[in-house]
């Protein structure tokens, strides 16, 4: 399981730590911080993405096929970078 908390360092406190701790009882876990993106905009570009990507695969447009031989070879080179 992946769980994201986006918050306030202010907001730090025993309270969001039970939470965590209550989510995943008694499992190892890891804890990954970062500065949250200042501009709202690019939550709302890749969603306005995702939504697009979404409808086009609904209505079968703009789509990209391939051949299994295709997809394997692709696969290859990418793993091979």
């Amino acid at each position: 399981m992946i769980t994201t908390y986006r918050l306030n360092t202010a907001e730090l406190n025993q309270d969001f730590l039970e939470s965590i701790k209550h989510l995943f009882q008694n499992s190892d876990i890891e804890i990954f911080v970062k500065k949250a993106s200042d501009s709202k905009k690019e939550v709302f570009k890749y969603s306005d993405k995702l939504i697009q990507s979404v409808e086009n695969i609904e209505r079968r447009k703009n789509l990209k096929t391939y051949t299994i031989e295709e997809f394997e070879n692709m696969s290859k080179q990418l793993v091979s970078k």
